[in-house]
């Protein structure tokens, strides 16, 4: 894309793309590193895990599928993001108010579906994205649904 276009022409006299030439040209050598808040990648990682469920192996092994994978982390676990609805995820995006499931086999009983639906259908009601992760398939398979959320591969 160019500096100068169609749409800032009147600032064109103002304009000196040789100004931003070095700065331009060192970022083409800058590393990155994903954060959360004041964390790093690993930081975050290790955040994700001690408040993972303790007694949920699924959500360690999705937290450690989305590290290994190089996918987005979520921002908190165990967050309740509306008071009105009485529903903790088991991982939260903030951008996008993202609500992420982790669904056990203990999910998969008629009363519990039931539940399941009716307060999920409740956060998609206050403006929440809803995600639900079964135990029955991969999770790559699932994370690929929502490249939107957890990112491509990297």
């Amino acid at each position: 894309m160019c500096l100068m276009n169609y749409g800032n022409q009147r600032e064109h006299q103002n304009l000196d793309r040789n100004l931003i030439r070095d700065f331009l040209f060192s970022l083409t050598r800058a590393e990155t590193q994903k954060l959360s808040g004041d964390r790093t990648r690993e930081g975050q990682f290790m955040a994700l895990l001690e408040s993972a469920d303790p007694r949920s192996a699924k959500e360690r092994a999705f937290i450690r599928h989305l590290y290994h994978n190089g996918h987005s982390f979520p921002d908190r676990a165990q967050h309740r993001p509306s008071e009105q609805v009485y529903a903790q995820p088991d991982f939260y995006y903030e951008r996008g108010r993202v609500c992420v499931f982790i669904d056990g086999p203990s999910h998969d009983t008629p009363e519990i579906q039931a539940n399941d639906a009716e307060v999920r259908e409740e956060l998609e009601e206050r403006g929440f994205k809803v995600i639900a992760i079964g135990h029955d398939a991969d999770f790559a398979a699932q994370v690929a649904r929502y490249p939107e959320i957890f990112g491509g591969n990297e």
